[in-house]
């Protein structure tokens, strides 16, 4: 149970640091009104990456860098990282598709049955 709740509070942190960056970004490109607040602080008197402020991502070799200082080789070392997330994912889509294909074919309603088919 504790593992299933460390997890839940990991991906809301996730989301909540997805949206700061997502803000901070979408204030840079001119798309957010200036001036407006994000957790107390004015985007206006920071700077667009104000939101980013206490934002730290986590690097392929486990370091975590603030998204204000890291360099372009940290970006870059990330991005590779996910995209091995990606990959990783992609694969399990298609296994699932083809969970679906094979239950289809089969004409039951799930794996499980395939052999009692038979």
């Amino acid at each position: 149970m504790i593992d299933l709740l460390a997890e839940e509070i990991a991906h809301h942190q996730r989301n909540l640091m997805r949206a700061q960056e997502r803000r901070a970004f979408a204030t840079w490109r001119g798309r957010a009104r200036p001036g407006t607040a994000w957790r107390g602080v004015a985007s206006q008197d920071k700077g667009p990456f104000a939101a980013l402020f206490a934002v730290e991502f986590k690097l392929g070799d486990g370091r975590s860098v603030p998204w204000l200082k890291a360099t372009v080789a940290e970006h870059q070392q990330r991005i590779t990282l996910l995209e091995r997330l990606r990959a990783g994912l992609d694969e399990t889509i298609k296994r699932h598709q083809d969970a679906i294909a094979l239950i289809q074919e089969s004409g039951v309603t799930c794996l499980a049955e395939i052999g009692d088919a038979a």
